[in-house]
């Protein structure tokens, strides 16, 4: 059962465009942020000062709009990890009926930060979001 990282993000006039919604690009902004307070929150200093992740593939489904008087739920969670990729899930809820707006599918390749080259992600990262997440 993978680790669920899961929390509340007020919408700012920022966030909203022209068609008074929020923007698409905002959804991506979220996910890229989830992802890396997931990453913070769990992973080892070690394994945060060796490890570099980069973007490989990014895919958002829109379902339905966020307005500027609405609260967000962003969850987050790795669904697997194969080799040097990992693929994160990030949804993202209406509050209070938690009623899905977006999700979002995110492939992330690990690098060495020493010699930016793909690195396999080992097993003690991999038992820290998917195998032994408690």
């Amino acid at each position: 059962m993978p680790h669920t990282l899961a929390y509340t993000q007020d919408i700012q006039e920022t966030d909203i465009d022209y068609n008074d919604h929020v923007n698409n690009m905002v959804y991506l902004r979220w996910a890229h942020q989830a992802s890396h307070r997931h990453w913070q929150e769990r992973a080892s200093q070690p394994q945060i000062d060796t490890l570099l992740w980069i973007l490989g593939r990014q895919e958002i489904d829109y379902l339905k709009e966020l307005k500027l008087t609405d609260t967000v739920e962003i969850e987050t969670y790795i669904d697997s990890v194969d080799r040097q990729k990992c693929f994160r899930h990030v949804n993202f809820y209406k509050l209070p009926e938690r009623i899905l707006v977006a999700k979002c599918t995110l492939v992330w390749v690990a690098l060495s930060k020493e010699t930016k080259k793909p690195l396999r992600v080992t097993q003690d990262i991999i038992d820290q979001f998917l195998d032994n997440a408690s």
